[in-house]
């Protein structure tokens, strides 16, 4: 069967189909369709040539001789149901993301939820960051355990003075336990996120991501379809700008609003003088931003206190309101406040 719009058979290097009598007639069609020069390697066990064509089309020939579906049995409707009920209580959903690692997105996820909630905002933090989830620790709340209420739903963990938080972290025996989960498990932990978890009446439901543009992120879009968009992280070299727009252009396939773009850590401000010193360069994410047609939310500097805050669990718009940073992150949340209740 086909994959859909959002994970094109094209996107896939080899394939390696092992006998079976159904599969010889696929392979049969499939090598009867016109060839592409996007293509794609296919072999068949036994083959030496691999069979070159455009997957995209040959999935799609081959779906409409597939067999119906099956009807969605009565565990399937109850956590759709389930799904709709908690996603209709979330007046915005925010989706923060970036193309690479190592762009301060969950600092930037932290402490736009925060500013949010300090604006008398109703807010969730959902880190979704199965692998690698280090939102509790930005809160210093990764020892809390969670809890269900009377009908078997987990109560995120409260943070003042208006933040409800959730995150892997808080369901795993120890602080260094691995999870090693391939892509199915991440789909199924994300839906439980949102449909087995009391998260109540909410302004903002902020998401934080892990990086890049893989299982978690195809399993947000698809189950949050109406969100109202995705804030892309970066920093200001290149390297980093180019994944950057890889994410914008994910977002664009998936049908997925982009609210606009951050570029973080813009500059090193210097606790003694307080000299801004351009250690990555600045102004690469405006640029890009200006390129795309898409808004600029504002730049983050680097500052000392953002990590310290970060690492003590406060984040630095509340730990340090005054600093240039956490004046950055109140502009960046009031810009998404505009973009996104402006309807």
């Amino acid at each position: 069967m086909g994959l859909g719009p959002y994970c094109g058979w094209n996107m896939l290097n080899d394939i390696r189909i092992v006998s079976a009598k159904n599969v010889r007639a696929i392979i049969e069609r499939i090598q009867s369709l016109p060839r592409s020069p996007r293509a794609n390697p296919v072999r068949q066990a036994g083959d030496v040539a691999p069979i070159t064509l455009y997957l995209d089309q040959a999935f799609k020939e081959q779906e409409k001789h597939t067999m119906p579906k099956p009807m969605m049995s009565g565990e399937d409707i109850e956590r759709d149901t389930r799904l709709h009920e908690s996603l209709s209580k979330i007046e915005h959903v925010v989706i923060v993301m970036s193309g690479k690692g190592g762009v301060g997105k969950s600092t930037v996820s932290s402490n736009l939820a925060m500013a949010l909630s300090m604006r008398d905002r109703r807010v969730g933090l959902m880190d979704i960051d199965i692998t690698g989830p280090n939102i509790p620790k930005m809160f210093r709340i990764e020892d809390e355990k969670l809890h269900a209420n009377e009908e078997d739903r987990l109560i995120p963990v409260a943070v003042p003075p208006s933040l409800s938080v959730m995150s892997m972290g808080f369901l795993l025996p120890d602080r260094d336990s691995a999870v090693m989960w391939r892509g199915p498990m991440k789909a199924s932990a994300i839906r439980q996120f949102i449909e087995d978890v009391e998260w109540g009446g909410l302004d903002y439901l902020v998401v934080d991501m892990p990086p890049g543009t893989g299982d978690e992120a195809i399993t947000i879009a698809q189950l949050m379809p109406k969100a109202d968009g995705a804030v892309i992280v970066t920093t200001p070299q290149d390297v980093a700008l180019l994944d950057s727009r890889k994410s914008i252009t994910f977002a664009s396939q998936m049908k997925l609003p982009v609210i606009g773009l951050v570029e973080n850590m813009s500059g090193f401000v210097c606790p003694h003088c307080g000299e801004l010193t351009e250690v990555f360069g600045s102004g690469g994410g405006e640029r890009t931003a200006e390129a795309l047609s898409i808004r600029f939310l504002g730049r983050v500097p680097l500052e000392p206190n953002v990590a310290v805050s970060g690492d003590s669990g406060m984040p630095v718009v509340a730990a340090d309101p005054g600093s240039r940073s956490a004046v950055a992150f109140d502009r960046i949340a009031e810009n998404v406040i505009r973009e996104v209740e402006k309807g």
